[in-house]
Parts: structure tokens; sequence; C-alpha cells
């Protein structure tokens, strides 16, 4: 936040981005950006482009953390000082607008590739001379210049990074988080529910004893009714009664 003067917000979704599209851990850019940052503002370049560059180079570049904070705080020193300045000048690339404003970072390097087009490595280093960039400046320029569209991807990506940190939060959960999660969210479902029926439940309660007692007086009585028809039916059998098959429905029901 200090070096690059943007809100928290910013700082944590550049960084999530950076994290994302680049091969870095996590300690070395936080060690390394703010190592970079404060010559690239000097020089116009914004937090975006600057994490962007980062990041192409350790991930599609294959240099290290250190070689990329050190090349690109020359290449970023060097476009800020009117001695480099000429000498992109003097391969045809320009690094201000006519207004006088930062062109913008893959501008530059596009105009840059455009210059070296069809060159051989002893005439690209000889036009690298013409500018005066050093070997560290040289390198970080010569590896964006290797793709220029991918690079133009990822600095899009850490420019526009608006919610990369919650989206890095959110999959950063395990699946024991997710169903606790979904757990805690179950019980304070069963919670307000439990808070709704609890004046049903007191007035069923406070009624459950007269209901238990009728019920089981009722089925004393059916059990003595049933018991006498089952006599009834017994003795019925003596009078010759076509009551047997009752009788004998009774028993198997009881």
């Amino acid at each position: 936040m200090a070096s690059s003067g943007a809100d928290i917000n910013v700082v944590y979704d550049t960084l999530f981005a950076t994290l994302k599209d680049g091969k870095a851990e996590f300690a070395a850019i936080a060690q390394y950006l703010p190592k970079i940052i404060p010559g690239a503002r000097l020089a116009g370049i914004s937090l975006g482009e600057t994490a962007g560059a980062f990041a192409f180079l350790t991930s599609q570049v294959g240099q290290t953390s250190e070689q990329s904070a050190t090349g690109l705080m020359n290449a970023f020193k060097a476009l800020s000082d009117p001695r480099f300045i000429t000498g992109f000048k003097k391969i045809g690339v320009d690094v201000f607008d006519t207004q006088g404003k930062f062109r913008g970072l893959v501008p530059i390097v596009e105009d840059v590739n455009a210059s070296m087009a069809g060159l051989t490595d002893e005439q690209r280093a000889f036009k690298f001379d013409l500018i005066g960039l050093d070997m560290e400046a040289r390198g970080a320029f010569s590896g964006m210049m290797q793709n220029v569209s991918s690079l133009k991807d990822i600095i899009d990506a850490t420019t526009n990074s608006q919610g990369q940190f919650a989206e890095a939060v959110k999959n950063s959960k395990t699946a024991t988080e997710g169903w606790a999660m979904g757990f805690n969210k179950v019980k304070l479902v069963a919670i307000e529910f439990g808070h709704l029926f609890i004046p049903i439940i007191d007035r069923i309660g406070n009624h459950f004893d007269f209901v238990m007692e009728n019920f089981i007086r009722g089925m004393i009585i059916v059990k003595s009714s049933l018991a006498g028809l089952k006599a009834m039916a017994k003795a019925s059998i003596k009078l010759d009664n076509p009551f047997e098959a009752l009788a004998a429905l009774i028993d198997s029901a009881h």
C-alpha cells in the first residue's frame, strides 16, 4: 500500500491476481513488488501493469522472482530517465504520447518488438545499445517481447483484478470447512424453525396428559367390550347360535 498508494482492496486483488497468473510464491511477490513499484510509478506505470509484467516474466519466460524484479526495476528506471527516453526515440519508439502522458507498457514493448523484427542477435544487441539499456533491463524487455499477446492478457488480468481476493478465499476452503459452514446454516434454520413451533408444542404439551389419560381409558373400555363380546359369542355356540364364526374372528383379532 505504501509503495503503490493504492486502496487496500485494489492491493489485495492485484496481489492475488499476480499469484494466480505468475509463477512465484506469495512471500516472493510481497518481497519484490514493493521494490519495483516506486520506479514504475515514477515512469507513469500503474500497479496493474507492474504486477502483470512481473507475473509474465516469472510464468512465461521462466525468470526467477529476483531476476524479474531486478530487470523490471532497471527497465522502469530507463523509462523515466530522459537519457534513455532519447535512446528509445533513436529506434523509433515514443515513451510518451503527444500530451506527454506515458503510453502504457504494452504499446511500448510492441513498438520495441516491431523495431527489432527481422534483426540478427548482433543487430538487436547494437539497437539495445542505442537505447543505453544495461543487461538486466535488456533481459526484461527481451523477455516481454517474446510473447506480447500473452503479456497483454496477463496485464489485463492484473489491471482488472476486482474480486480476485474474494475468489482466492473461496477457492481455499477445504471440503470440511464447506460442510461445517453448511451444517451451521442448517442449525440456524432449525433454530428458527424451532422458535416458530415452540408455542404450538407448548400448547400440545399442556393437553398431552389429558389426551393420553382419556386414550388409555378408551382402550380399556374397548378391551373390556371385546372380551365381553367374545364371551357372549362363545356362550351362543352352546345354543347352536351362528355366533361361532364371530367368536373365531374376535379370537384372531384379539
